[in-house]
C-alpha cells in the first residue's frame, strides 16, 4: 500500500448509540446525538496511552463490548469510559472482524493479523512466493467470515481463502482464458447474503456474485447509457 496516496473514512455506530466519525488526517471523533455534539479524542505522539496519529481508518466493538481501532499507526484498544488507548500491533490496520471464536482479524498493506484476546497473542499471515497455501497477496482491502467460519480475504491479486481446519489458504483468482471466473482480481469488498452466495465489489469492473452450489460466477456491471447494472 502506497499510504502517501491511501485514503478512507470511517462511519461507526456502538451499542451506546454514539456514532465513531473519521479519515485520513481527521478524528476520531465521537457524535452524542442526543446531545448532538461531537468530541474529538484527542492524540498524543508522547504518551502511551493515546493514540499516536489523529487519523482513523475503522472501528469495531466485539462482542464483549470492547472497542478497536486501526489506522497507519497500527491497531489499537480504546477505553471508552477512561479515553486512554493501548496499541496492540504496530502495523498498519483498516478492516477489523470478530470470528465466531471471538478472535480478531485485522488487515492493511502488510497481510493479516488473528488476534487472540485471551492469551493477548498474534499470527501473522503474509504471502511467501515459495509456499501456494499461503496468503496470495499481501495488500489486503476487505475481510469477511462466512457461515463455515471460513475467512475470505480480498486483496489486489485475488480472494484467499483460510480454512481454520487445515490452516491455509486457497485462491480464487481471475483467468483471462476462462468465461465462469471472477472479473477482476483487485477485489474491494466481500459479503455473504442470505443464500449463502458470496459477492465480491472490485475497482473499476463491477460486482461478482459466486454460487458455492453451482461454482457459478455472475457478472453485474453498469450500463454507460441508462446507468443501470
Amino acid at each position: 500500500v502506497l499510504q502517501e496516496y491511501y485514503s478512507y473514512h470511517c462511519l461507526f455506530k456502538d451499542s451506546d448509540g454514539d456514532l465513531w466519525v473519521g479519515n485520513r488526517g481527521k478524528g476520531p471523533y465521537l457524535f452524542n446525538p442526543e446531545k448532538e455534539k461531537f468530541k474529538l479524542i484527542i492524540a498524543d505522539s508522547k504518551r502511551k496511552d493515546k493514540k499516536r496519529d489523529q487519523e482513523i481508518a475503522c472501528v469495531f466493538e466485539d462482542s464483549g463490548g470492547r472497542f478497536w481501532m486501526g489506522g497507519i499507526d497500527g491497531f489499537w484498544r480504546y477505553y471508552k469510559k477512561s479515553e486512554k488507548s493501548e496499541r496492540i500491533i504496530p502495523s498498519s490496520s483498516f478492516h477489523l472482524i470478530e470470528d465466531k471464536e471471538g478472535k480478531l482479524w485485522l488487515s492493511g498493506g502488510k497481510g493479516v493479523f488473528r488476534y487472540n484476546q485471551k492469551d493477548n497473542s498474534a499470527v501473522h499471515y503474509i504471502n511467501n512466493e515459495d509456499d501456494p497455501h499461503s496468503l496470495i497477496n499481501n495488500s489486503v482491502n476487505a475481510l469477511l467470515e462466512d457461515r463455515d467460519g471460513n475467512i475470505w480475504i480480498g486483496t489486489n491479486e485475488g480472494i484467499s481463502i483460510f480454512s481454520k481446519q487445515t490452516n491455509s489458504f486457497k485462491y480464487i483468482r481471475h483467468f483471462s482464458d476462462e468465461k465462469n471466473t471472477l472479473v477482476s482480481n483487485n477485489i474491494t469488498a466481500v459479503l455473504e447474503d442470505a443464500q449463502e452466495n458470496i459477492w465480491f465489489g472490485t475497482k473499476k469492473r463491477g460486482l461478482n456474485k459466486w454460487d458455492p452450489g453451482a461454482d457459478q460466477f455472475t457478472l453485474f456491471q453498469n450500463n454507460k447509457e441508462t446507468g443501470d447494472i
